[in-house]
């Protein structure tokens, strides 16, 4: 008798986990651009550029953004608006929303810097994202560092690729 009631159990369990890990559907969605702005005079080291950003306006219209359920970021290309500007040395890219503390996405080091690589090495851990892109708002904010002084406004674009799924 009680093989039997483990057995259903574990049956009705198995069912149950199957009906809750529905299919995700991925949403197309065009390469996203972003033009952060630090506003000079900016001194030699860490400097901030920022801008906000709803994600709901590159989604299609049938889709809300409260039906994410899995966010990635494939890639973040990063650059530097100003031509006569500094090249900053490095690079840090975070996310943030009203709700939720900032969080690091990836950064740039001098290297590649030097080898006029600019695109973002992600990092691993991007589960925050789905919270971050369900909010509000979201904040893009690029942190770069900078070798002298620059007495005007420093704009730095971002294309960001996401990977965007719903659940079905």
């Amino acid at each position: 008798m009680i093989k039997y009631f483990l057995k259903t159990q574990l049956l009705a369990l198995y069912f149950l986990v199957l009906l809750g890990c529905g299919k995700s559907e991925t949403i197309q969605t065009d390469v996203q651009k972003l033009e952060t702005i630090a506003v000079g005079p900016l001194f030699e080291g860490i400097n901030t550029a920022t801008v906000e950003f709803d994600i709901q306006k590159i989604l299609p219209k049938e889709v809300k953004k409260e039906q994410l359920s899995e966010v990635r970021l494939k890639s973040i290309q990063l650059n530097v608006v100003n031509k006569d500007a500094p090249i900053p040395n490095s690079f840090t890219v975070l996310l943030a929303s009203p709700n939720t503390s900032m969080k690091e996405c990836g950064f740039i080091n001098e290297e590649s810097i030097k080898k006029n690589k600019y695109m973002v090495s992600l990092t691993k851990e991007q589960e925050f994202l789905v919270k971050i892109l369900q909010d509000e708002m979201q904040t893009l904010v690029i942190d770069f560092n900078l070798e002298g002084d620059w007495y005007d406004d420093l704009s730095v674009t971002a294309a960001i690729d996401w990977e965007l799924k719903i659940k079905k």
